[in-house]
């Protein structure tokens, strides 16, 4: 039996290709002429000749009323290949010429079977006629169309009959769930898992994501980091982190019972004021334009790594000053008594605000 062998078409095959109206995105096509688009992929190289391919599989997703159609040409002269690679011929010229030749044609299938091409190299022509946005991808083709049927006497082999087209059924039905067998490594890794996939790995490793109000670089990068954050739950280590993943600083953590005592009360009614009065609670302080996400959103996720009796709370740092709002001080600013009276050059605080 013929060890099976699976081409795939990339996106460098793509681009090596010759077409006119289609958007490459990765391995997937996408229309953007309202009319036709069509391309020509470079041909596949079997090694030896006189032998039938097998079977072409490829993902579609077609708007209403469109239509696409694949014509396939096997050969074992390579001739025509000089053909395809002349620029002085548009591709509209050179797709024609191409479905004069000896192809098969497949319309809105994404499963067919190529038995009748048989030849050592073979082309591909996709063309999708209708509205924009539609979509062709994950183009593959296999050696061997159908190996139930080749695991028969070969008295029981006869192409296209109807013991070879009702088993061709089971064969697709078993290589589609092979394929997908196969691709779910993809849906267990962060970088490369679809985007409705991400909640649901996040919540495997203990994290609350649900409400979709994490961007998706942020979620990519909060799946990736989950393992290590959540070792360090109940940590400062493990807020810094998550914040950073966050906005993209550590920002500043303050922890009420580790101040030093207050040398004044009005020193202590302006801690409490911003850093709360619990001895179990803590602060972050956060730049204000370091983040797009509202201060509840952060602090949802926040409290999945926090300490059951800690008070969490979290401050926005203006980038300015204003009345009644928490900025960066520069440096040698300082912050004085009230005095009860003030003059001009009496380093006299107004407002707690060193004049």
């Amino acid at each position: 039996m013929e060890e099976e062998r699976v081409y795939s078409v990339r996106e460098e095959a793509l681009k090596r290709g010759w077409q006119e109206g289609f958007r490459i995105e990765g391995n997937t096509l996408v229309t953007v002429n309202k009319e036709e688009s069509r391309i020509i992929i470079p041909f596949f190289d079997r090694g030896y000749g006189e032998k039938r391919w097998g079977r072409l599989h490829m993902d579609m997703e077609l708007k209403e009323k469109s239509l696409c159609t694949v014509y396939v040409m096997a050969s074992d002269d390579l001739s025509v290949n000089k053909y395809f690679m002349d620029d002085g011929i548009s591709v509209g010229e050179k797709a024609e010429a191409f479905k004069r030749g000896d192809v098969l044609k497949f319309t809105n299938m994404k499963d067919a079977l190529l038995y009748d091409a048989v030849g050592r190299y073979l082309w591909i022509l996709i063309v999708i006629k209708g509205a924009i946005g539609s979509s062709a991808g994950n183009i593959k083709v296999y050696t061997r169309g159908d190996f139930i049927m080749e695991a028969l006497p070969e008295i029981y082999r006869e192409r296209n009959s109807t013991l070879h087209r009702y088993l061709s059924i089971f064969s697709t039905i078993y290589n589609n769930m092979e394929e997908d067998i196969n691709r779910l490594k993809e849906l267990l890794e962060p970088e490369m898992a679809p985007y409705f996939m991400l909640p649901v790995l996040a919540e495997w490793m203990g994290f609350d994501v649900s409400g979709e109000f994490l961007r998706e670089d942020t979620l990519r990068r909060l799946v990736a980091n989950s393992y290590d954050l959540i070792k360090k739950r109940g940590t400062r280590e493990g807020f810094e982190q998550l914040i950073e993943i966050i906005t993209g600083e550590k920002g500043i953590i303050v922890e009420r019972n580790l101040l030093p005592e207050p040398c004044s009360d009005m020193q202590r009614l302006v801690e409490d004021n911003l850093y709360g009065d619990d001895i179990y609670g803590v602060t972050v302080l956060i730049k204000r334009g370091n983040t797009l996400y509202k201060k509840s959103q952060i602090q949802h996720l926040l409290n999945q790594l926090k300490p059951v009796r800690c008070v969490l709370k979290i401050v926005y740092l203006d980038t300015c000053s204003t009345l009644d709002g928490y900025t960066y001080m520069d440096i040698n600013a300082g912050i004085y008594e009230e005095k009860k009276t003030a003059g001009l050059d009496w380093g006299a605080g107004i407002g707690q605000i060193y004049m």
